[in-house]
């Protein structure tokens, strides 16, 4: 079991992502919200948005993230919280079938994705 301590700052590391199509491979920093970009990328982007794959319903959604991530970091600058550090610890097992050391290449990549719910305001 490997153990990963992770501390973060609150209203710089905890934002919506503003980017409809992510680079899905390891170390892959593509960001962009560009169809054209994502449909040429042939399976190297993803798409991680939930509204229809348009350019005018992915507009909208950046122009929603970004006024939602603006009214965060107000709300946490009013409690005196905004930059303020959380930790949490992730602990990840081996799966033999893909990390089997005796394996010719062990495969070994994590990518996850943490939500903090505690906050989280459903969309009206």
């Amino acid at each position: 079991m490997k153990t990963f301590k992770v501390i973060r700052r609150k209203g710089v590391d905890d934002l919506q992502v503003v980017y409809a199509f992510v680079g899905n491979s390891q170390g892959d920093e593509i960001k962009t919200n560009s169809i054209e970009e994502y449909t040429n990328s042939e399976g190297w982007l993803s798409y991680v948005f939930n509204v229809e794959l348009t350019a005018e319903s992915i507009e909208a959604e950046v122009k929603k993230r970004i006024e939602e991530n603006k009214l965060y970091i107000l709300k946490l600058e009013k409690e005196g919280k905004y930059g303020e550090e959380f930790e949490f610890t992730v602990h990840i097992e081996e799966n033999p079938l893909f990390d089997h050391p005796n394996k010719p290449m062990p495969l070994e990549s994590y990518r996850m994705l943490f939500v903090d719910l505690e906050d989280y305001k459903a969309p009206d």
